[in-house]
């Protein structure tokens, strides 16, 4: 349950992550973002659906650039089908502002974007997602935060290889 006494359930795709969704007080379900009929089943009853699933760079390097992608892109577009299937009535997508390049003014949603590498991923997946907005009916709302931190993330894996615990 959320601070905020909403349920909140988290998506991993093996019982042997259900344990990092429950520390953080949701429920976990098991299912696949590259799957539209996983998250159709998982996705039931949920007013609101939230895509921040990303590949860890370590394993995006091992696989491909293409699992990327895949998690990001079409991650959004499953996740749309899938909010329109069970009638959610918002679909939050992460992104970053690193969609606006070497910017060096304050970053504003008129600021123009200039994706390059990996962050071509997040643009496109804003443009899914936006595609799939219908006012009233599936309200998409794009985040673009300077820095998403917690466990698996970026910053963490940075520190373990600096620190010589890879």
């Amino acid at each position: 349950m959320s601070a905020a006494g909403h349920e909140v359930r988290g998506l991993v795709r093996s019982q042997s992550k259900a344990g990092l969704v429950q520390a953080a007080g949701g429920t976990p379900v098991v299912g696949d973002i590259l799957s539209i009929p996983s998250l159709i089943e998982v996705a039931r009853g949920c007013e609101g659906l939230v895509h921040l699933a990303a590949t860890v760079d370590s394993q995006a390097h091992a696989m491909g650039q293409s699992l990327a992608a895949k998690v990001r892109v079409d991650g959004t577009y499953n996740l749309s089908a899938a909010a329109r299937a069970v009638k959610a009535r918002r679909l939050i997508i992460g992104s970053g502002t690193w969609l606006h390049g070497d910017h060096k003014d304050v970053i504003t949603e008129n600021s123009r974007v200039d994706p390059y590498g990996t962050s071509m991923f997040n643009w496109q997946a804003e443009r899914a997602a936006m595609g799939a907005h219908k006012p009233g009916e599936l309200d998409v709302v794009v985040l673009r935060p300077g820095m998403v931190y917690g466990n698996g993330g970026w910053f963490r894996e940075r520190r373990r290889r600096l620190s010589g615990q890879f």
